[in-house]
């Protein structure tokens, strides 16, 4: 019979996989719209930079001119690096959950995500590399 214990579902738990095309896109949205809460976020404990400002600000002060900051920077090539990462983040998602569409929609806005912060990680603390600029 089919006690608590037993596998039986009336609803079934299978889901398509995700193909790899369509983790790319999605990818590459997830990564591009997830920038600017990393940015914020990034601008308020640690500062980002922001262009025409006087240094790098940080705090409360620094989240709305981050926004604007990602925003110029995505419009002058940012973004399409952010798709770039973020569809790559999405193909490795589609490959590493193929056996499981849930697992694969989960893992690409986990590495979307994680993406997109390592972008805005390395834009907020390339000074400390190339000097300030």
């Amino acid at each position: 019979m089919h006690g608590p214990s037993s596998n039986f579902s009336a609803v079934p738990r299978t889901r398509d996989p995700l193909r790899p095309m369509s983790a790319g896109a999605k990818g590459a949205i997830i990564s591009i719209f997830a920038a600017f809460p990393w940015a914020a976020l990034v601008a308020l404990v640690y500062g980002f930079p922001v262009p025409f400002a006087d240094g790098k600000p940080s705090g409360f002060a620094a989240v709305v001119p981050s926004l604007f900051a990602v925003l110029f920077y995505g419009l002058i090539g940012g973004f399409v690096v952010l798709g770039v990462a973020g569809a790559a983040a999405g193909f490795a998602a589609s490959w590493l959950g193929r056996r499981d569409g849930d697992r694969a929609r989960v893992l690409c806005w986990v590495f979307a995500g994680a993406a997109s912060g390592g972008c805005v990680v390395f834009l907020a603390v390339l000074d400390r590399f190339i000097g300030p600029w």
